[in-house]
């Protein structure tokens, strides 16, 4: 295969992918379902698993001319959809055939005659294409013709009465475009983009759940429009949206240069606590990042909850060094590190959010060892005398 085949043959999947969402979103039966090759391409369902609609996707990047009567397009299909028949002629019973490609069909072919306009007719697609089998010298589409000599005719005719071809689709930028318009009402302008990128991106991994499956799984259409709604809710005026992150490696993201990395080693926590707390601190780092390159954040939001972080913190501060003063001058280092261990839980343990809807817990604690980076939050009654030198080298 060339890099040119193999680039159209890895486009065609991922409009098939793309398109069976569109198809989702589009249709007015609120229960209906799809699912991904089985069966066919795309296979939509009413809910009960029975095949209402079989799809079959041909994509293709540069311009391939019409769809003529010999078109290796008409006759790979037909010839799954007679094998399908063949293996359950229950089908024809129920599901319409369709056909969806980016090129044009002839005037009057075949392809024409079973389109979905006014002058569709079946049969006489059917004179066209036994026409075609019978007088072609297309080798390549040599087996396809003696698949369709050898059904029985009325059985190719029934099949024709079911099947449509739609021509001139969506290619899949189009496809791109047309699933915009069904996210546009969700959400404001401004953040369209990058609500219709979750959306798509949630579907991929959709996709691919599907096809991993050995039994037929279907996606509702209420699914994908309860997921449209939750992705859309995360840009309200109360509410951020979050991220996925891959796990973080915490043996390689080099923590010893980090000063809160530091703070958290004098209360000597242990090492699966530490790493949870690396992980919380690189996960809100992403995150403000991408907040703040997307232009989700109002002016001075970050700067203002960074403030009710610290004043929550210093008032805990506050209350721990009144409880180790009691100590007085008997105090020992073990009971400072229990007492920083005890602020720390309970800094952990509060509930700041950046906003009212904004629940991932990872901002706040992510963000208190921003703070406790820059030293302007700490854990250890000592932790500045204590990391003095460290600040000196970063200075």
């Amino acid at each position: 295969m060339s890099k040119h085949e193999a680039k159209a043959a890895m486009l065609g999947y991922l409009y098939q992918v793309r398109y069976s969402l569109l198809l989702l979103l589009e249709s007015l039966d609120p229960q209906t379902r799809v699912t991904l090759e089985w069966l066919d391409d795309i296979v939509l369902d009413a809910g009960d698993g029975t095949p209402m609609e079989l799809l079959q996707m041909k994509h293709h990047v540069r311009a391939q001319g019409d769809v003529s009567d010999s078109s290796p397009d008409i006759w790979r299909t037909l010839a799954i959809w007679i094998d399908l028949i063949g293996t359950d002629h229950t089908i024809l019973e129920n599901a319409k055939f369709s056909l969806i490609t980016t090129s044009s069909a002839q005037e009057c072919s075949a392809a024409w005659f079973l389109g979905t306009h006014d002058n569709r007719d079946p049969s006489k697609a059917f004179e066209l294409l036994q026409h075609a089998a019978q007088n072609s010298t297309n080798r390549a589409n040599a087996v396809f013709y003696a698949k369709f000599e050898e059904t029985p005719v009325s059985d190719v005719q029934r099949l024709l009465s079911s099947v449509y071809i739609i021509d001139n689709e969506h290619n899949i930028v189009d496809t791109e475009t047309a699933l915009r318009k069904q996210i546009r009402y969700s959400c404001r302008p401004q953040h369209e983009d990058d609500v219709l990128e979750r959306i798509e991106g949630w579907w991929f991994k959709v996709a691919i759940g599907l096809l991993l499956t050995d039994r037929p799984v279907f996606v509702s259409q209420t699914q994908a429009r309860t997921r449209i709604f939750e992705v859309s809710d995360q840009y309200k005026d109360d509410n951020l949206p979050i991220d996925d992150f891959f796990d973080i490696d915490e043996s390689k993201v080099g923590c010893e240069s980090r000063m809160f990395y530091h703070q958290l080693k004098l209360l000597e926590l242990g090492s699966e606590r530490l790493r949870v707390a690396i992980r919380d601190y690189y996960r809100a780092t992403e995150q403000r990042s991408i907040w703040l390159s997307k232009d989700l954040l109002y002016a001075n939001e970050l700067d203002n909850y960074e403030s009710r972080l610290i004043d929550e913190w210093d008032h805990a501060f506050a209350r721990m060094k009144d409880d180790l003063e009691d100590y007085g001058e008997r105090i020992t280092e073990a009971e400072k590190t229990k007492g920083g261990r005890r602020l720390y839980s309970e800094m952990e343990e509060k509930d700041i959010r950046i906003r009212d809807r904004c629940l991932d817990s990872f901002i706040m604690r992510g963000s208190y060892h921003m703070l406790a980076d820059g030293l302007k939050v700490g854990w250890h009654v000592d932790f500045v005398d204590r990391l003095r030198t460290l600040l000196e080298e970063r200075e």
